[in-house]
């Protein structure tokens, strides 16, 4: 049995917001136990609800997110900052339903690249999933009311963003779905910079043109892991007549727009000429930079997720110099996943192996 390791860097994720072409030339499979372990505590089944929002996928979500907020707050080294609660739950809860409705769309791929399979394997009841899915729309844009008008409007493009992404069958279309993959690392950088009070901003000078212009090195990053990460999924999604950009552009033409992208991002955090930028992204980039050009230069053969996963560890220590609480954050959500994976099905995920 498979792991559900498919960083599907769909509109915040670029993790964190991992599967397989084949074993002999990706080497994609992890140590899983044979059969799932069974329990019969009700609690066990009941978190699938939980987990099938893919917590996962919050890592690079809330790097991304914080990297936005110290950027616009110019927070100082370990800075005590105001933890921004609401913003940051409104937004998990905005990433966690277009997660959710990614996968009921997608589950048919799933199935037979053998992912995901809370919800392929039908573990979950759907009408469930659905009211679930509903209920996040609302709550994330409730709260993100409570915040500000701005930071409103940002969880508003967002979600239009994720959902047509899963629903006006943009992620079937190659270039349409890397762009939109691209811009989920913008509006994940721009939520977090309203996530600061609007007179902060004020006072800095900061406007929406900044914003967007230091947004733009995660949106190549964004656009690198989501290039990378179509690889594995060739076979399921070429079953279902979907067209991504390792099927329209092949394996060698995929990973060499990975890398151009990633030499973008780190471009781009050079001009912002913002210390934050190129303390957080641009040295990101930087560091990814080898990672990305070894996986280029061996082809088929690379292990492709050894950027993906480092790339997303390096941005949330990086973040963290700035925003200590981060790093507690990601900590205790890997602990909680890897409790949730090893309880549930016996399997060894999330881990840092390069496979």
């Amino acid at each position: 049995m498979r792991t559900a390791n498919h960083v599907h860097a769909c509109f915040w994720s670029s993790i964190f917001p991992l599967v397989s072409l084949d074993k002999c030339k990706f080497g994609l499979y992890m140590p899983v136990s044979q059969t799932p372990v069974r329990f019969s505590a009700r609690w066990i089944f009941l978190l699938d609800y939980v987990f099938i929002l893919r917590p996962t996928h919050f890592f690079p979500l809330w790097a991304t997110f914080f990297s936005g907020y110290v950027t616009a707050s110019q927070s100082a080294l370990f800075s005590i900052s105001p933890f921004p609660f609401l913003a940051w739950l409104a937004a998990t809860l905005a990433a966690g339903h277009v997660y959710l409705f990614n996968q009921l769309a997608d589950v048919e791929s799933d199935k037979i690249n053998n992912k995901l399979f809370i919800l392929a394997d039908g573990r979950v009841a759907l009408p469930i999933i659905w009211i679930e899915g509903g209920v996040l729309v609302f709550l994330s844009l409730g709260l993100s009311w409570l915040v500000s008008l701005e930071f409103f409007l940002a969880i508003i493009f967002a979600s239009t963003l994720g959902l047509s992404y899963t629903f006006l069958g943009i992620m079937n279309r190659p270039i349409p779905s890397l762009v939109a993959n691209s811009l989920g690392g913008s509006a994940a950088f721009i939520a977090g910079a309203y996530a600061v009070d609007t007179s902060i901003l004020a006072a800095h000078s900061i406007s929406f043109w900044h914003l967007i212009f230091w947004s733009l090195p995660h949106t190549f990053a964004y656009a690198a892991v989501s290039a990378l990460v179509t690889l594995p999924d060739m076979p399921g999604d070429a079953q279902c007549g979907k067209q991504t950009i390792a099927l329209a552009y092949g394996v060698q033409s995929t990973l060499q727009i990975a890398l151009f992208s990633d030499v973008l991002a780190l471009l781009f955090s050079l001009l912002t000429m913002n210390w934050h930028c190129i303390f957080t992204i641009g040295l990101t980039a930087l560091i990814s930079l080898p990672l990305f050009w070894h996986t280029a230069r061996r082809g088929a053969c690379a292990k492709i997720f050894v950027p993906v996963k480092y790339s997303m560890l390096v941005l949330t220590v990086s973040v963290s110099l700035f925003f200590p609480p981060l790093l507690l954050l990601a900590a205790l959500n890997f602990l909680a996943c890897r409790a949730y994976y090893r309880t549930r099905f016996g399997v060894d995920y999330p881990n840092l192996q390069p496979a």
